[in-house]
Order: structure tokens, then C-alpha cells, then sequence
């Protein structure tokens, strides 16, 4: 079967779930093409702020790829491409209806692409709610997914009152119209199954050959920091307990403690930790490059508010991986991973577990750890979607 994925993210150097399905579907013998179909690149956009999209190479070839409408195969999978479409009306995530109109004609322009592409028996694979009239519009195919990972309705602060009701509504739909859901937590499988009977669990996962062959080397941006390291890879939002931290730093003044991942400043603000000495924001970095940060840090966090809404994380299988000591708020979706993480409920008891998990793993539970992440990668999560699938 081949699958067309509709994306809320970009196809580039950050790999999070929806890259990791979409490769790893393509790198079975049982799959034949996916196609990662990018958030569309808004004329509007492209032509008056055109610098937003030129200042890196991933940007340059999104922006190319868009305006000339060629599907361009990945290097990671001979059976694997990426397209990025052109809309027309902007803010269209503002007003539903415009977002409406803006798929109806991406999906006029796919069709011929997609008879290029000689695709077989389809699979649907969807991630917004705002995409449910694909289920009406895109057809034949032999299945529909959706991928829910977010309570998207929750998600959208700026959507308040009656949109954010429009919202819950659309959720409710796509839910219930699919042939199968995917969710990454307790908690919306719960909600799911309450529309959908058909919904599966299906969480996260790593790439645990990545680091298990690791050659031990210090990336450059990391060789001036001081150690002991503690560290935390991942998008640097509004889940982040920006107090905990702070906490963290001042108590634990001898040790650095470093994030790897997008900082979204309109969701958090992290100015009264950029002012810190031993606080240190790195940036985004390929997926690849990961391992030569986690299995550097001495200990690795996941310094979220204790929300019982968040899902498990997914660098919390990248760290199982690295073979590390890794420290977290006491999340009811982590129970399942207690005997690898120190699961703390206040701050204080995060602090002393940090600085206790500064002794590090014996080889015995570090073996573990990676053993762990072996049973979660993310080959295993494609085969677990193809047993749903058949």
C-alpha cells in the first residue's frame, strides 16, 4: 500500500513523529510510496516576504519546490517524496473557511501529480482537523488515519470562545469519520474511543542505532560549556516550567544546563533565563546530530509543568537511547516508564533528583535504558501500524 500524508510540519532537518512515520512506513518492503505533502507556502508570503524563507537551505528548496510544483524524493528512502503546494488565500488558519478553499484547490492541482507518481492502493494519512474534507475529496483510497497528538482545540490559544468550539467540532468529525486514529497518550485515547472505538495507542519513538554507534565526539557549541551538563533536546514552548528551571540553575549554580531545540517566543518566554550564566539555548540541529548532545550530558530533563494533559515526550526515548539518567515531572503518561525515569512531583523533589542523578547509571540500568529504547523505536512503530493497517 503507499500513503499520502497531509503534514503540519515542514520536511526538514528536525525529525519529530510525523517525519518518523512517514520514513520508516517507506523503508519497509511491505509499503510502497509515501508522500509527505508540506504545510503549503502561501503566495502571499512568498512574494512580499520572501527573506523569511531564503535565509536557510531548507527554506530555499521549500520556496522552489512550491512555485515550480515538483515532488522531490528524499535521500533518506528511495520510495519516499516530499511536496510542498502553493495556497492562495492568506490567514487562512484564522478563518477555517479560507483554509477550506485553500485545500479544495491543493487538491485539484495533487490529482495529476499523484497519477505521476503511479500510486497504488492508498492510505489517507491526516493530522489537522482543519483537513476533513479530505475525507469526501480524496478518493479512491483503502484507508484513512488520523494521527491525533494534539487536543488542537486546546492547543490554539488564540482560538477562544465560539472558534475554539469550531475547533472541537472539527476534531469531533475527523475522529469519527476515519477509518483509524492514532493517538500518543492515555488521555486521548480515551476521548477518542468515546467517538471512534477504533482508536489505537501508538506513542512516540527513537532511532536507536543513531546513538548505540555514536562515536563519542563533542559537538563544537558544547565544548565551552562547563560540566557537569544538563540537558534538555526538544522545542522550548509554553510546557516548559520556566520557574523550575530557574530554580535549577540557581540551586545547581556549579552545574550548566543546556537546551537544544526551537525556542517559540510567542509562547514562552524564557528572558529571565537568558540572563542566567549557566543557562545556555543552542538552537535547533539535525536529528542526526543529537546523539553527540544527549550521550554528552551528565543528566537529561524534561522540565515541563506538571500538566496531566501532556502526552509522553518524545525525546524521552532519544534519552533511553543515550543510555542516561533522565529526570521528569511525575506526568501520569510516564508511569509505564517509571523504572527508567525519576519521576518527581514538586520542584524540590525535581532539584534533589537532578542532583542525585549526577552520580549516573550504573552500566547495569544504562543497559537498560537502551534496551527500552530498542523496544520503541521507530521501525517498530511502522510495524505496529502496518499490524493495524492489515
Amino acid at each position: 500500500m503507499d500513503f499520502v500524508c497531509f503534514s503540519v510540519n515542514n520536511w526538514e532537518k528536525r525529525r519529530a513523529r510525523k517525519q518518523q512515520f512517514m520514513l520508516h512506513l517507506s523503508l519497509r518492503s511491505d509499503v510502497g510510496r509515501v508522500l509527505y505533502i508540506e504545510p503549503a507556502l502561501n503566495i502571499f508570503r512568498s512574494l512580499f516576504f520572501f527573506w523569511r524563507e531564503a535565509g536557510t537551505s531548507e527554506g530555499r528548496d521549500r520556496r522552489a519546490r512550491a512555485w515550480v510544483g515538483r515532488i522531490d524524493p528524499v535521500p533518506d528512502s528511495p520510495r519516499l517524496f516530499v511536496y510542498t503546494p502553493l495556497s492562495f488565500f492568506p490567514w487562512s488558519f484564522r478563518f477555517p473557511v479560507l483554509y477550506t478553499w485553500n485545500l479544495w484547490l491543493i487538491h485539484f492541482f495533487l490529482k495529476r501529480r499523484l497519477r505521476r507518481l503511479n500510486l497504488g492502493g492508498t492510505v489517507l494519512w491526516l493530522y489537522h482537523p482543519f483537513d476533513v474534507p479530505l475525507l469526501d475529496w480524496f478518493k479512491p483510497r483503502i484507508a484513512s488515519c488520523f494521527d491525533w497528538a494534539e487536543k488542537w482545540s486546546e492547543y490554539f490559544l488564540e482560538y477562544q470562545g465560539a472558534r475554539q468550539k469550531v475547533i472541537a467540532a472539527l476534531e469531533e468529525s475527523i475522529i469519527r469519520r476515519s477509518d483509524f486514529i492514532f493517538v500518543t497518550s492515555q488521555r486521548l485515547l480515551g476521548l477518542a474511543r468515546s467517538i471512534n472505538p477504533r482508536a489505537q495507542l501508538l506513542r512516540d519513538g527513537t532511532v536507536p542505532e543513531i546513538f548505540s554507534s555514536f562515536n563519542g565526539s563533542v559537538p563544537e557549541d558544547l565544548k565551552n560549556v562547563p560540566r557537569p551538563i544538563i540537558g534538555y533536546v526538544g522545542t522550548v514552548n509554553d510546557r516548559i516550567d520556566i520557574a523550575l528551571v530557574k530554580t535549577l540553575s540557581l540551586e545547581m549554580s556549579s552545574c550548566s544546563f543546556v537546551f537544544v531545540g526551537n525556542v517559540l517566543a510567542d509562547r514562552v518566554d524564557v528572558a529571565s533565563l537568558s540572563s542566567l550564566k549557566n543557562v545556555y539555548f543552542l538552537g535547533v540541529k539535525p536529528y542526526g546530530s543529537l546523539p553527540g548532545y544527549t550521550t554528552n550530558f551528565d543528566v537529561c530533563i524534561l522540565p515541563y509543568v506538571l500538566d496531566p494533559r501532556i502526552a509522553t515526550a518524545t525525546k524521552i526515548y532519544d534519552y533511553l537511547a543515550a543510555g542516561k539518567p533522565i529526570v521528569a515531572p511525575a506526568l501520569p503518561e510516564l508511569e509505564y516508564l517509571r523504572e527508567c525515569v525519576v519521576l518527581a512531583r514538586t520542584r524540590e523533589e525535581f532539584v534533589a533528583a537532578v542532583q542525585k542523578s549526577l552520580e549516573g547509571l550504573c552500566p547495569e540500568v544504562s543497559a537498560r535504558h537502551r534496551q527500552v529504547a530498542g523496544e520503541n523505536s521507530w521501525a517498530t512503530r511502522a510495524a505496529e501500524i502496518m499490524r493495524f493497517l492489515s
